[in-house]
């Protein structure tokens, strides 16, 4: 009689449920790690330009010692034509960084493809008597930041602590029966299964206290621990 060594229907099912499985834990894995490679090439690439803005900026060091900014200025630069150049295409047009693209004066964000094109500022640092570049976003409390980017207000800039993820603010007092609070203590955070979320989503009350602030301070941007995103920022 002739062994039949083929897959039965049921153990055919079994296998594709079971890969069905591990795709579904894999996926957010994946995902997260993938996230995470993208936030460190961008870093990368802001150090680039940061380090590429130092070593430009230690040739013009007594200038900006005696700026009349207080020692810090935007890096710009204006070639014979009259043309105006800042930030990174200021350094790419001054030969200190390679564009990532040919034919056009631009450092790309690997996080969302698009040109890293904040301000520059070099400032001379009192504590290291030496120059150092901070490249500076305007803050926009409709983006995502991350921890370690730096970010301005008009008036001072900031370091932020935590990943600042502004698309659901916690509002505590839209919760409905059923919904899941964010913490409220450092306690009950380490018995929280949602505590990353909650941690960098801010709160309504502090995204109020910010705006209506008239020097619109953003360590007053908090979260339900009464953590701040953001704290300011000193060479």
């Amino acid at each position: 009689m002739k062994d039949n060594k083929g897959f039965t229907l049921v153990e055919l099912l079994a296998a594709i449920v079971i890969i069905g499985i591990l795709a579904i834990l894999a996926i957010p894995a994946f995902t997260q790690v993938y996230s995470s490679v993208r936030q460190s090439n961008r870093n990368a690439k802001i150090q680039e330009i940061e380090k590429a803005a130092e070593k430009y900026g230690s040739k013009i060091k007594d200038e900006i010692k005696v700026d009349k900014n207080g020692g810090s200025r935007a890096l710009e630069y204006t070639d014979a034509s009259g043309n105006t150049f800042k930030g990174a295409a200021a350094l790419i047009v001054r030969g200190y960084l390679a564009s990532d693209k040919d034919g056009d004066l631009v450092i790309i964000d690997p996080m969302y493809n698009r040109p890293l094109n904040a301000d520059v500022y070099l400032t001379y640092c009192i504590n290291t008597y030496d120059i150092e570049a901070t490249y500076l976003e305007e803050f926009d409390s409709k983006t995502v930041y991350f921890a370690g980017d730096k970010v301005g207000d008009g008036e001072k800039a900031y370091t932020v602590n935590i990943t600042y993820k502004p698309s659901r603010p916690y509002d505590a007092s839209a919760l409905q029966e059923g919904d899941t609070p964010c913490p409220t203590s450092q306690a009950e955070a380490k018995k929280a299964k949602n505590v990353e979320s909650c941690r960098q989503r801010p709160t309504i009350e502090s995204l109020t206290a910010f705006r209506n602030n008239g020097s619109k301070n953003l360590s007053l941007i908090k979260n339900s621990i009464g953590e701040s995103f953001f704290t300011q920022y000193q060479c």
